[in-house]
């Protein structure tokens, strides 16, 4: 038997697994939104609704291409000057919470094989990141959101628009 639950509660202290390296999400603020829904998608799939609103702020931000299907010449879409698009990103943001995620420990009670068990408990902080640590990652994507909405005209959202 395997568990296939990404979400690990170790001795108290929460842990999300990273979908990617960590060190992608400073390189630029698309970069840090695209890897973030990632890492969101891996850990809340048990949440239909918020799996669907990832897949739909993932796909405009990469012109519906996939990670695995990018070049070298790949460029994210131009949405991060979008305003309306940050401000739905934004208030999706922000209902994620620690509540959001589901840690379910392996039940001691049943025989999953020690191989699963072991496999459950060792944690490596390369693929790992404890949840506050990762939400505090998630708190300073939203401030550069919200300074990026901030420095947006609503008019850039139209730019064919002949006044």
């Amino acid at each position: 038997m395997t568990i296939d639950i990404y979400t690990r509660l170790i001795n108290g202290k929460k842990y999300l697994k990273l979908h990617d390296h960590n060190y992608y999400k400073s390189i630029s603020l698309e970069d840090n939104v695209y890897f973030t829904l990632r890492d969101l998608f891996l850990n809340i799939s048990h949440d239909i609704t918020i799996c669907m609103n990832v897949v739909w702020f993932t796909e405009k931000l990469t012109n519906y291409t996939f990670y695995e299907d990018r070049k070298i010449d790949f460029k994210y879409s131009n949405m991060l000057n979008n305003k309306l698009y940050l401000q739905h990103l934004l208030k999706f943001l922000n209902q994620i919470n620690e509540d959001s995620f589901e840690f379910i420990v392996p039940p001691e009670d049943i025989d999953i094989g020690e191989e699963a068990i072991n496999a459950y408990y060792d944690i490596n902080l390369s693929t790992y990141l404890i949840l506050e640590d990762w939400l505090c990652q998630l708190e300073f994507l939203k401030k550069c959101i919200k300074e990026k909405i901030e420095n947006l005209n609503f008019c850039d959202d139209f730019p064919n628009i002949i006044y």
